[in-house]
């Protein structure tokens, strides 16, 4: 009897132990990759859309636009094919938090080099002679202003996610709307998409996976 019961001591004090691995496994608001792993913060991922897999879209990169200062650069989306795109990492402005959470202010860097300009933290820019707002970079992590926190979204399809800006504070300098960050504009040969905000949160072209780097 002694031993049965040195046993289920024994049992119950390893679920015990066991226990937050448990919880953190099955915690559905931890943001995945692409291996259904948690997004470990400062690691590198590729940012690829969903119709990327159809041979529609390729990789995130960062780059001048045309007939504008050479910095900041901004975020693009390349037309197809995944040369020089430019991985990202991941950190929430939250720093108790140890990894990336669904609706939860986050920056995100492109872990790029520029010899032109430091890249720094994406942020959204609205454009001086448009209504839309693109994404550059050149913002600082650990600064929050507002304009350089997004969030990672549920996408409505199932697995897949869309990246957001609409920053828990209400105190935006720059009053922009919230937005799902998808290309809105092109190059004239249409070889480079520009990342900005559109209203829309079910549009195929917006649902996306992390794919670690």
């Amino acid at each position: 009897m002694a031993h049965l019961i040195l046993q289920v001591s024994a049992t119950i004090l390893l679920l015990f132990i066991s226990l937050p691995m448990i919880v953190k496994a099955t915690d559905n608001s931890l943001v995945l990759d692409s291996d259904g792993n948690p997004i470990e913060v400062g690691s590198s991922y590729y940012i690829r859309t969903l119709v990327s897999q159809l041979g529609i879209g390729g990789g995130v990169v960062v780059a001048s636009k045309p007939n504008q200062p050479v910095c900041p650069k901004y975020v693009g989306h390349l037309s197809f094919g995944f040369y020089k795109e430019s991985p990202v990492m991941f950190f929430p402005s939250d720093l108790s938090q140890k990894h990336i959470h669904i609706s939860s202010d986050l920056y995100i860097v492109s872990n790029a080099t520029s010899r032109a300009c430091p890249l720094g933290a994406w942020q959204v820019t609205p454009d001086a002679n448009t209504d839309k707002v693109f994404i550059s970079t050149g913002g600082v992590v650990g600064t929050p202003t507002t304009d350089n926190l997004f969030k990672i979204e549920n996408d409505p399809l199932q697995g897949t996610y869309q990246l957001e800006y609409c920053p828990s504070s209400t105190t935006s300098k720059k009053n922009i709307m919230c937005g799902v960050l998808m290309t809105i504009d092109f190059t004239d040969d249409f070889e480079l998409g520009w990342l900005g905000l559109a209203p829309s949160r079910d549009s195929y072209f917006a649902a996306i996976s992390f794919i670690k780097a």
